[in-house]
This record gives structure tokens, sequence and C-alpha cells, in this order.
């Protein structure tokens, strides 16, 4: 019996342990094949590559911008979910163009074209403060000509940018959700976990709004 019960003390140590330390690759599942291009759907657009930290070392992060046809026009900087990558939204941008905004698609590091493998929270918002920077910065486009547009996942990295840019035109978020912890309940398979010791991915969006 002692030994049945060690058994599954052990078990329960390395499950604990799994999502402790590998609960980024639970949340993000990176696409990197890109199906489709801004041009298969008559878009104008221009391949930008940003500089990111990671470790210590400088890498890639691909995006696309795609220009409206006024050059006073909003700009919307879209930031898509965890399971896809900015070719899965060009519908979306193509409809958003024809109302007059110009865009911002970006990828996340490990996402798409973008260097990289599985991100953290803290480096998804660093991403995104780096597409903000260089729209501000390398643009030169007015804070308050900037809309930011969250799908899910998006979503939270948005209202982290949009708290730490207060002065943004406008925040649109698109089937988010309030935190990480609020969805580890809703999925309800993590009940038998300590999971406020164990997670660390926490996108606490609740809180900062």
């Amino acid at each position: 019996m002692l030994i049945v019960a060690g058994f599954i003390a052990i078990a329960y140590a390395l499950v604990c342990t799994s999502v402790l330390l590998l609960q980024n690759r639970l949340i993000f599942c990176p696409a990197s094949v890109i199906k489709n291009t801004p041009a298969d759907f008559g878009l104008p657009y221009e391949e930008v590559c940003l500089p990111i930290s990671t470790k210590g070392k400088v890498e890639k992060m691909h995006s696309w911008w795609i220009p409206s046809d006024s050059p006073e026009s909003k700009v919307m900087l879209y930031l898509h979910g965890n399971a896809s990558n900015i070719g899965a939204y060009l519908e979306i941008a193509q409809r958003l163009n024809q109302v007059g905004l110009s865009l911002l698609l970006i990828d996340y590091r490990g996402y798409g074209r973008s260097e990289g493998k599985f991100p953290r929270e803290s480096q998804v918002y660093q991403d995104a403060q780096v597409a903000w920077d260089y729209l501000v910065q390398q643009r030169g486009i007015n804070p308050q000509d900037i809309l930011v547009y969250g799908h899910s996942l998006g979503g939270a990295i948005g209202i982290d940018l949009a708290v730490r840019n207060p002065e943004i035109a406008g925040l649109i978020v698109e089937g988010s959700f309030t935190s990480m912890r609020d969805m580890a309940d809703y999925e309800k398979k993590y009940g038998f976990l300590p999971i406020d010791l164990l997670l660390t991915q926490r996108f606490d969006s609740i809180s900062k709004i």
C-alpha cells in the first residue's frame, strides 16, 4: 500500500513539475506555416522585420504593414490568438483596410516567420510594445491615431499594451478571457492541481481594466 501511495505521490509531483515548467507550451501553440499573404487578397503590403531581444540576443519579429489609400487614416495594430499566425487573419484585414484603416499585423516570436521558440507572457507583451514603438517612432504615427485589435490571447496582450500606453486611440477585444487562472477553472481539467502555486503565465487582464 505504501509503495502504491509512493508511486501516486511521485506521479503527482511529476505532473505538477511539468505544468510549472512547460505551461507556456500549453498556452502557446505557434503555427509556423503561413498559407496566405496580403497579395492573395489584393492588398498592398510591406514585409517588416522588427528586432526583439531574447536572452541577450537579437531576433527578428515578422510583420506585415498594409497601408490605406489615405495617408491620414487611422492605424490598427492587430494582435492574433494563441494557435495561428498572421496569415489566418487576412480576410478581416481586408475588410478593415476597405473601411480606410492602415494595419500592422505581427507574429509573436515563434509564430509564422518570426524567429524564436515558444514565447512567454512577458515576451509577447514585449513583442506588442516593439510593434507599438515601431509605429510611433519609425513611422511617425501619432499614438492617438493608433487602434489596437486583440483576438483571444491577443486581447490579453492588447489590454496590457493599452495600460502601458494610455494615449492609445482605442482598444477592441474579441473573444478573450479575464485571466489564465479563470481559464484554468473554466477548463476544469486542472482542478486537481495547486494552480495558484504553479501558474507563472497569468495574463491577469481583469486586474488591469
